[in-house]
């Protein structure tokens, strides 16, 4: 019988041998200098203040003073992209800077120029809401939803989530003061807030023509008949200011949400509460939300 004999295991352990190795020097951030010249419209150099922000946002994180030459410069990281502006109120259009080679900079001249002023007056509230719109209550759809059993007490409606806020680049000399009957001027546009010269509506903010209004989510305990005669009364009511963002410091509770369908096909969604608070979604995928009259009366 052939017989094989096993190596014996060595009473000793195997080491392990660690070599430690120096992490590379970290170097410095690298720095890049952007800088520029004001001048004013007819190339003399302006002494003025120049803001210098990120360009995808409107925060300020710097800023300098020209000097006397007109001169002026920012000491940045490298690998942004910024964004040089003098600020509201003037005509000069900002530059966006991308400092990804990692070399200094040079924005060439920018003409300093105010913009004109523009008035403007709170409108006069009228005396009583006018009802007047082409919305019919057979437009108001509502759809069937379903709840989980005893959630009638607990009832919520949730408002859709607007994107990430992406900073836009107003038009020169933009205040926000708006005229409603110039829609061109803020058709679209997704700077905030939007105020007008006179009460608008809901209907003739969002523009277009709509087929069908479809409720997709309500309060259980209000009726038919009382969600579309509050659709529409939102729909046709009135204000004159817009933000992007709840600015009214009451607390809401959304009571329905619907989706708002035009006769071109687009979609665009509607949520309110109560007939005064409104978070509409205009044609071109923009949010705002509303305080409308009385309470902004």
């Amino acid at each position: 019988m052939l017989c094989m004999r096993l190596p014996a295991i060595l009473p000793f352990a195997i080491a392990t041998i660690f070599v430690a190795v120096s992490p590379p020097p970290v170097s410095p951030a690298q720095t890049v200098r952007i800088s520029g010249r004001l001048v004013s419209p007819d190339g003399r150099p302006v002494s003025f203040g120049v803001q210098l922000s990120r360009s995808d946002d409107q925060r300020i994180e710097n800023s300098a003073n020209a000097g006397p030459d007109g001169i002026f410069s920012f000491v940045v990281a490298g690998g942004q992209k910024y964004r040089i502006s003098l600020g509201s109120g003037m005509k000069t259009r900002s530059k966006v800077v991308d400092t990804a080679s990692g070399k200094d900079i040079d924005v060439g001249d920018m003409v300093s120029e105010y913009c004109q002023g523009r008035d403007f007056t709170v409108p006069k509230p009228p005396a009583n809401a006018p009802v007047s719109g082409n919305l019919e209550l057979p437009q108001i759809i509502i759809e069937p939803q379903q709840l989980p059993p005893g959630d009638e007490r607990f009832f919520s409606v949730q408002a859709p989530e607007p994107p990430p806020y992406k900073y836009v680049e107003p038009p020169q000399c933009w205040s926000g003061f708006v005229s409603a009957d110039h829609r061109a001027e803020w058709d679209g546009v997704a700077i905030a807030p939007l105020t007008f010269d006179r009460y608008v509506s809901i209907e003739e903010f969002v523009g277009g023509k709509v087929k069908s209004i479809h409720v997709t989510r309500h309060d259980p305990k209000l009726t038919p008949e009382k969600i579309r005669n509050e659709v529409r009364n939102v729909w046709l009511g009135i204000f004159w200011n817009a933000a992007s963002a709840i600015t009214w410091s009451e607390g809401n509770q959304w009571n329905i949400a619907a989706s708002v369908e035009f006769q071109d096909g687009k979609r665009t969604s509607l949520v309110m509460d109560a007939w005064i608070h409104v978070q509409v979604q205009d044609l071109a995928g923009n949010y705002w939300y509303i305080r409308l009259w009385p309470a902004v009366g």
